[in-house]
């Protein structure tokens, strides 16, 4: 059996195989302040070889954008990136896309962990990431294994 443990709270059991239903419209906030986080939403031309923004809105931070964000984005220690790998990421961006309540494979959540971790470095937002995963609530089972496994 494969236990991944976490000094804090204990994790839920889920069986290898099963799929989780996760909300990716959750809003992530700063916890000592209560605010929502903002980003901003730049339209880009290029003028004369040079890139300006000609619109600029600010959204709030949700899974969803953070989730694909960090799925698409370019990583320093990632310069040899094989194709599979990328079309992969991609395919799990896709999934994502839509917003609202998805549903992902656990290879593909902890994919999906592992590059918020990466492109949101701080104390903020992939702690919260990981509750929001952790918090899912909805599983579905498609009935392969019988090894239980923890969520990280």
């Amino acid at each position: 059996m494969l236990r991944m443990k976490h000094p804090i709270k204990p994790r839920k059991k889920i069986k290898r195989g099963v799929k989780m239903k996760i909300d990716f419209d959750q809003e992530f906030s700063n916890p000592r302040t209560g605010e929502k986080f903002e980003v901003y939403d730049d339209k880009v031309e290029v003028q004369n070889g040079q890139p300006v923004v000609m619109e600029r809105k600010k959204s709030v931070l949700t899974l969803r954008r953070a989730a694909i964000d960090s799925l698409l984005g370019s990583f320093k220690d990632e310069d040899n990136l094989k194709g599979e790998e990328k079309i992969k990421r991609h395919k799990i961006a896709m999934k994502i896309a839509p917003g609202g309540r998805q549903t992902l494979t656990l290879d593909e959540v902890a994919k999906v962990k592992e590059l918020i971790n990466k492109n949101y470095g701080g104390s903020l937002v992939y702690p919260q990431a990981v509750e929001m995963f952790e918090e899912a609530g909805e599983s579905v089972e498609n009935g392969d294994g019988d090894e239980d496994v923890e969520l990280v």
